[in-house]
């Protein structure tokens, strides 16, 4: 009797777990939030009372927050955590001055993103201060490479596009080289239509990313492999002519 009440238990917990991770992953690919009603909908399997209660906990818990509209969305522990997996060996937490000080220049909010193929899920972010701003976007992935080729080095290249991230959002990415020690890794600027034309984009936008990135490659390895290639140069001349 023992032994099929530890088995029932096993698999209850598991069930949990699984509720949790469908949870969670509704709240991923809707960043305007849930409601319980689109929950129970959804989660064919739980009852009303049951995702209720997954859902408290994961609010206690700071993994999912509630507004005043009754929308679920996710928590600052879930950011955590994806911020936790995905830091690459602690570069997110480094890079955050960077993003504050990207983020006090520009006036607009500022991501971290983590780069797969053509893809970026923001890990991180500063939010910007102005009255008039886009909803985070925190935990959301979009096309980042997208858009305009707005400049082109050997540290990064830079993209420019409109409504890839959402709608009346333009945004301005900065995609690292493959070979660069902060591959995979992007700088985002998201700015609401309103206060986005190409004379700010031209003046200040894309100046002030250019100079964020080449002084993160600068700090990432990128002026010690301009040095080596200076020393290969003068060490092998008389080869080069």
């Amino acid at each position: 009797m023992a032994a099929g009440a530890g088995k029932f238990t096993h698999k209850y917990e598991m069930q949990n777990v699984q509720f949790v991770l469908d949870i969670l992953h509704l709240l991923t690919v809707s960043p305007s939030g849930e409601k319980l009603t689109t929950f129970v909908e959804k989660m064919t399997s739980a009852s009303k009372y049951k995702v209720f209660r997954m859902l408290h906990t994961l609010e206690t818990k700071d993994f999912v927050v509630r507004n005043s509209a009754g929308d679920y969305h996710l928590g600052p522990a879930a950011f955590s955590l994806a911020r936790g997996i995905l830091s690459d060996q602690g570069k997110a937490s480094k890079l955050r001055p960077v993003l504050e000080d990207l983020g006090a220049a520009t006036g607009e909010a500022v991501y971290l993103g983590r780069v797969k193929e053509a893809e970026a899920m923001l890990i991180d972010v500063v939010e910007t201060r102005q009255v008039v701003r886009a909803i985070s976007c925190l935990g959301s992935s979009f096309p980042v490479t997208g858009g305009r080729l707005l400049e082109e080095s050997s540290i990064c290249r830079i993209y420019g596009a409109e409504e890839t991230l959402l709608a009346d959002v333009a945004t301005l990415s900065a995609v690292f080289a493959p070979q660069h020690e902060l591959r995979q890794t992007a700088l985002v600027v998201a700015v609401p239509a309103c206060r986005f034309n190409e004379a700010r984009l031209a003046g200040e936008l894309l100046p002030l990313l250019s100079r964020c990135a080449r002084e993160l490659g600068e700090m990432y390895g990128w002026q010690e492999s301009r040095l080596f290639d200076r020393q290969t140069r003068k060490k092998y001349a008389y080869l080069l002519g």
